[in-house]
């Protein structure tokens, strides 16, 4: 969910409006930290949280990290947090979790049929072989 839309839904609730205070701190100190990036950095970049005059960063990659390590000092030049310096930052790595393996869906009869044609009419071929390897796994050859 982007910032803008968390940012309305917030604002609709009386009791989150707090919340969006702390919201909008998170979003500017992240537009500042992107802006002292370079390009192939910004987006791999979230601001999560503050804690005092520390700010946590959190990405998907142990090598931003690294990079991220590196720029610090560059990061928190005039860098605030309500009024006052930050002084460090603090960097996690959370790595994505990997897609689900999805099985493959099965072919249609006429499917398995229309390449069983295919592959008695073209040349041998890679694509002939392919076609082949295809049926033989689905069982169909």
């Amino acid at each position: 969910m982007s910032f803008s839309s968390l940012s309305r839904l917030l604002n609709q609730q009386e009791s989150l409006r707090p919340s969006l205070a702390q919201l909008r701190l998170l979003q500017t100190l992240e537009q500042q930290i992107q802006q002292r990036l370079p390009p192939a950095l910004r987006f791999q970049v979230r601001v999560i949280g503050v804690e005092g005059t520390r700010i946590l960063l959190e990405t998907s990659s142990g090598t931003v990290a690294a990079n991220l390590r590196q720029r610090t000092r560059q990061l928190l030049e005039n860098l605030s947090i309500h009024q006052e310096v930050a002084r460090e930052l603090q960097i996690r790595v959370r790595p994505q979790s990997p897609a689900p393996h999805l099985p493959a869906s099965p072919l249609t009869t006429a499917a398995v049929e229309q390449f069983r044609q295919l592959a008695h009419r073209i040349p041998d071929s890679p694509l002939k072989t392919a076609l082949e390897n295809l049926l033989r796994e689905r069982s169909a050859l």
